[in-house]
């Protein structure tokens, strides 16, 4: 399968490999199950989040138009769509009207804490690693395409809880932190 660019580029040649994309299907089911030796050796970092909230200031207000337009504002164009079919570029050239009801849906998702049932699913493609061997399902990595709905929620709620969290983190915690590095 060829991912398309939604640039004016061509998309690249497709290599027609001797693999079935159930071979793949199951290299990438064994590439995420862990071994038995690494079950229980790792120690998570666990918050109570709920804890933090209460005891902080956090704004836990309705979602704004201001945290919409902020959210969007940071989507990537060009990138593929989720099972939804919605792209950045249709989000970003949405009407007041549908901005509206768009942030209407994101509050009534807080307030419910539920989320529609496709934001929970992705479509998963296999890549072919560069300069691998196209016939052999190891040489496939996977990519999660979630929705951009999700991913626009996902961000405003980012944007509401990280401060709070931030000040709860040890100073070597770096993993999934911005402007940080396990090597700092």
């Amino acid at each position: 399968m060829t991912i398309k660019k939604l640039n004016s580029e061509k998309a690249p040649q497709s290599i027609i490999a001797a693999v079935t994309p159930n071979q793949v299907a199951h290299q990438l089911l064994l590439n995420g199950k862990p071994r038995n030796k690494e079950r229980g050796q790792k120690k998570k970092m666990r918050i109570d989040i709920s804890h933090i909230m209460q005891n902080s200031n956090t704004n836990l207000e309705p979602f704004t138009e201001e945290d919409l337009t902020t959210a969007i504002s940071h989507l990537k164009h060009g990138k593929a769509s989720g099972l939804d079919w919605i792209t950045p570029e249709m989000v970003t050239h949405l009407g007041v009207n549908a901005r509206g009801w768009l942030l209407s849906l994101l509050n009534k998702c807080a307030t419910s804490l539920k989320i529609p049932k496709i934001w929970k699913r992705a479509k998963v493609v296999a890549l072919l690693k560069p300069g691998k061997d196209p016939t052999s399902p190891k040489s496939y990595r996977p990519i999660s395409l979630l929705c951009i709905i999700y991913k626009l929620y996902e961000r405003m709620i980012l944007a509401r809880i990280l401060p709070p969290v931030e000040e709860h983190l040890s100073v070597d915690q770096a993993g999934i932190r911005p402007g940080r590095s396990c090597c700092n």
